[in-house]
């Protein structure tokens, strides 16, 4: 299945957060919603039976093109988890209401972050998810239960569009955190139909610095306590040989 298809499907989660009810499944995620509708009346069924339909080898992914799809309220299931596992999958009255499936296009966004290195993510959808707090930008994320996948470190690939409109995707160039907790991101690439035109995006990003550790019982009953673990802390994070995520541990914890 190519993944450079975006099949548009109607989404009632998609109309009441963007006012439009178009959103954007990979070919995977189609496939998925296309059997759950032609089984719907099999019953219960495993992830591994799923994955060995459609060819998905890990359960997992399974797992999260299932998450998607019901983040779309396309459809809703119950989980057994176990050695017994199973799920019951129904579909979803309100996007039948809307409209049904239609042809896949090259061009649009797709909306649908489902693989670990940022494919189908676009400038404006990378800048409306760290407006909700959920980006795959920002380190020590944990991930979500629904929707994009969450992870430490930035997407590689972005999917633009050259001054010309014609989709492209675009590699990651730089990614710079400043002082202030500003995010500054690159992506470079090139558009063929144009004869190998440059095409930018530049995605600037301002986030709020993370809550400090509140003080243990121990540190609040001697300050002197907490006076010595913040110097260590120091001592520690100036260390050029401290891992960056230790760091940046100490750093959110103290305030350094």
């Amino acid at each position: 299945m190519s993944p450079a298809l975006r099949w548009p499907v109607s989404s009632p989660w998609a109309l009441a957060r963007r006012g439009s009810p178009t959103a954007y499944l990979s070919s995977q995620q189609r496939a998925l919603l296309l059997y759950v509708a032609r089984t719907i009346q099999r019953g219960d069924r495993t992830l591994e039976e799923i994955g060995r339909v459609l060819g998905i080898t890990s359960r997992g992914q399974v797992s999260r093109e299932l998450r998607r799809l019901r983040q779309l309220e396309l459809i809703g299931y119950l989980a057994w988890h176990g050695p017994r596992g199973r799920h019951r999958i129904w579909m979803s009255k309100a996007a039948a209401r809307l409209r049904a499936l239609r042809r896949a296009r090259q061009q649009g966004a797709n909306d649908s972050l489902s693989t670990p290195f940022g494919g189908f993510i676009s400038r404006k959808g990378l800048e409306a998810a760290a407006r909700r707090g959920g980006s795959p930008l920002l380190a020590g994320r944990a991930a979500a239960r629904d929707g994009p996948r969450r992870g430490a470190d930035p997407p590689r690939q972005l999917y633009g569009t050259c001054p010309a409109g014609h989709s492209t995707r675009l590699g990651r160039w730089s990614w710079t955190r400043l002082p202030a907790g500003t995010v500054l991101a690159h992506w470079t690439g090139t558009c063929r139909r144009c004869g190998g035109r440059r095409v930018e995006e530049v995605v600037e990003l301002h986030v709020a610095p993370p809550a400090a550790r509140l003080p243990s019982p121990a540190e609040l009953v001697d300050p002197a306590l907490a006076a010595a673990r913040r110097q260590a802390a120091v001592q520690i994070d100036a260390d050029p040989t401290t891992p960056w995520v230790v760091r940046q541990q100490l750093r959110r914890d103290y305030r350094l």
